[in-house]
């Protein structure tokens, strides 16, 4: 059985309190025909970049757009997460799925910028998938719905 695990940045998750629970019970299926799912939380760019760096291999991005640098800089940076992405991308994360309140052109120009980046360097773009939801009009279950389906596009990569 194969273990995913999913790094979820936000700095306010109990706005999807029904995802959290959905995606538990997901990772505690031992008997999953998908395998299990670890779960990490993270509410900073600065705690997602040690994630990153220290946490070992990461399969799929939850994230929000808006994003706090720090816990000392309580500002909230409207692209933080856009620079989550690009690290997540160096580290060969090729599963996003961006829930903001950012209106999609803003969040799709950002993200298209950052493609561009990335497809010049060699083989950091292959395989990337990206979804987009609006944080207040997508459902929980709409979300859940497009995560089952990227970690099930894991497991036959």
């Amino acid at each position: 059985m194969t273990t995913r695990t999913l790094l979820w940045v936000d700095d306010d998750i109990r706005a999807l309190s029904g995802l959290e629970a959905y995606l538990h019970e997901i990772g505690t299926e031992a008997d999953s025909e998908d395998g299990a799912l670890r779960l990490r939380k993270v509410f900073t760019f600065d705690q997602a970049q040690v994630e990153l760096d220290q946490g070992g291999q990461i399969d799929l991005l939850l994230f929000d757009m808006v994003l706090m640098e720090d816990p000392e800089h309580a500002a909230l940076d409207r692209l933080m997460g856009i620079h989550v992405a690009r690290r997540a991308v160096g580290k060969k994360v090729r599963r996003f799925v961006c829930y903001t309140v950012l209106s999609r052109s803003e969040v799709m120009s950002a993200w298209k910028k950052l493609e561009f980046e990335e497809s010049q360097r060699e083989g950091n773009w292959n395989g990337v998938e990206f979804e987009y939801f609006a944080k207040n009009d997508a459902t929980v279950k709409e979300i859940k719905v497009t995560v089952a389906r990227m970690l099930k596009s894991l497991k036959e990569a």
